[in-house]
């Protein structure tokens, strides 16, 4: 038979140990929720060591090899700036230019008494792999102060005579462009300049280096690419390239295929440079090539027919650039085209350099 009061304590204990059960359900929610809270800080915090470590690195790399001189205005007033510094502000100038005005006199025209020093980079070694905003290769740039520069010209063209007076210059001596690139960097991050000049302007994509360069070649000899430039590679199963071809794709190919690949992406060579060492390479060839009897010109063009090599001299003769003797001389062959190329960009590895080394200690 039911009890009524049995029943009733059943049922409380049942409702009871339900809500223990919701408040042990909630609890673990809870916890749950707090670990992935906890791991996701654990991350963050992972996240935050790393920056923090590699804001160490930087800084390190800042502070170690540096030298200060005293330089001549003359001297730096012919440094330019680094490719990565912001566009020069003229509005900036008549200030810079008032001041400096006022430091004259009260130095007695001998100083103009620089707060701070002028920065630049050089290049270890007396290397030139150093780009300034005109894309030049060079040895030093400014990467702090090209507005006091600027200034400073100003003086040089009205007063000759300032160009002997002395400034304080920092040298920071770099290894590559990616270092010279954290410098900058990181006096991007000191300075009070727009967020929109603290992106890292470089995203090297060697692949758009030799589309350009192709582009450039064919809007100057568009009669030539039409002709003879192709996209493709010598390992391409279905197609039959001339030796008068030259191959875009296998161009790419073997450069990437360099075993100093590292330096051309260092360096960060650039198209222009490429059209440029191209004419040299047309030049060099020629030369050797005009130093050589007949049966050695058909070998350094690689036509063993005399009809077929008299064309050639022929077609050549009309040609304004001589692209030819490259694609003929180096068919199939385009791993010595980039050796050759490499030579002229100065673009060497790091065993090469220490053969050269130890060769010059020789001869001393």
């Amino acid at each position: 038979m039911f009890n009524f009061f049995t029943g009733n304590r059943e049922i409380e204990k049942n409702t009871k140990l339900q809500k223990e059960l919701e408040q042990e359900s909630t609890k673990n929610n809870t916890l749950q929720k707090k670990n992935k809270e906890l791991v996701c800080s654990i991350e963050h915090l992972k996240t935050e060591n790393q920056t923090l470590q590699q804001k160490i690195e930087n800084l390190k790399l800042f502070d170690n090899n540096k030298i200060f001189k005293m330089v001549d205005v003359e001297e730096v007033c012919e440094i330019e700036p680094f490719e990565e510094q912001r566009d020069l502000d003229k509005n900036r100038l008549p200030d810079i230019i008032t001041v400096f005005t006022e430091k004259l006199k009260k130095t007695d025209r001998t100083s103009f008494d620089f707060e701070c020093p002028l920065i630049f980079l050089k290049c270890k070694n007396n290397d030139n792999f150093l780009l300034n905003k005109k894309q030049k290769r060079c040895n030093e740039v400014v990467v702090d102060g090209q507005h006091r520069i600027a200034a400073l010209r100003y003086y040089i063209e009205k007063r000759p005579k300032y160009g002997s007076l002395k400034v304080p210059v920092i040298y920071h001596m770099v290894e590559n462009l990616q270092m010279a690139r954290v410098i900058q960097y990181n006096l991007f991050q000191q300075k009070p300049v727009a967020d929109y000049d603290k992106i890292r302007k470089n995203n090297y994509d060697l692949a758009d280096v030799i589309a350009k360069c192709n582009r450039l070649l064919s809007k100057k000899y568009p009669m030539l690419a039409r002709k003879k430039f192709r996209d493709g590679s010598y390992s391409d199963r279905n197609k039959r390239y001339r030796k008068y071809h030259f191959l875009w794709g296998e161009f790419e190919k073997c450069i990437k295929n360099s075993c100093v690949i590292t330096n051309w992406v260092q360096r960060e060579i650039k198209a222009e440079e490429l059209v440029d060492s191209f004419g040299q390479l047309i030049a060099e060839c020629i030369e050797q090539f005009c130093t050589l009897n007949e049966k050695q010109q058909m070998k350094f063009v690689n036509i063993p027919v005399k009809r077929n090599f008299d064309l050639f001299l022929q077609f050549t003769e009309k040609q304004k650039l001589k692209f030819d003797f490259i694609s003929y001389h180096y068919y199939k062959n385009y791993s010595g085209m980039i050796k050759d190329l490499e030579c002229i960009l100065e673009i060497t590895g790091s065993e090469e350099s220490e053969e050269s080394e130890e060769s010059d200690e020789e001869s001393d």
